[in-house]
């Protein structure tokens, strides 16, 4: 699902159908990958990684990779995941409240619980 995200984002958004089929037929039919019973997309506002990331770089002293440096690729990322969520049937958990701030990671999870019966 992350390969889903990441490359779609590499691609232009009428290349997007397409791409979606091929990797469901290339990782769960010609690989044999065991294809997910549910999946859940933790939606973060790009404004909103950018901060975290941001703040965990200035308090740990770790450098950015290449993608949390490239604010396109963050925006165009999280489009992508959204459109992947919205045309592959995932679930959305919104990770933050209204006024923009993250949940609380109790909050999320008690969500997270409440959308599936296989979580315990």
């Amino acid at each position: 699902t992350a390969n889903a995200v990441h490359q779609l984002s590499k691609l232009g958004r009428g290349e997007w159908d397409s791409f979606l089929d091929w990797l469901w037929d290339y990782e769960f039919s010609k690989l044999g990958l065991p294809e997910p019973d549910k999946i859940f997309y933790l939606v973060v506002p790009p404004q909103v990684s950018m901060s975290l990331v941001e703040s965990r770089s200035a308090s740990t002293g770790r450098k950015k990779d290449i993608h949390e440096l490239d604010k396109d690729h963050i925006y165009t990322s999280y489009e992508a995941g959204l459109y992947a969520a919205e045309r592959l049937g995932w679930t959305k958990i919104e990770c933050c409240d209204a006024s923009g701030k993250m949940r609380s990671i109790d909050d999320i999870q008690t969500e997270l619980r409440r959308h599936s019966d296989i979580l315990l």
